[in-house]
């Protein structure tokens, strides 16, 4: 995977955002930005989130438990 990434950081994506110059709509600039962009528009609805965020919750509190 680490090899696509970096292709898609080395060739594709800079190439395709120009330089620099103003951004294509849907190019991001690294794939660490494209990432977070999906993150926010598939992960971060409300139902999701809210059920990650209780599950960690859960965790946290199980992993405080047995360290008592």
């Amino acid at each position: 995977m680490d090899s696509i990434f970096d292709y898609l950081n080395r060739y594709w994506i800079r190439s395709h955002s120009q330089g620099g110059e103003v951004p294509i709509e849907g190019v991001h600039v690294s794939v660490r930005a494209m990432g977070v962009a999906m993150w926010r528009e598939h992960v971060q609805i409300p139902e999701v989130s809210e059920r990650i965020l209780d599950d960690i919750w859960n965790m946290s509190t199980q992993v405080r438990d047995t360290m008592d």
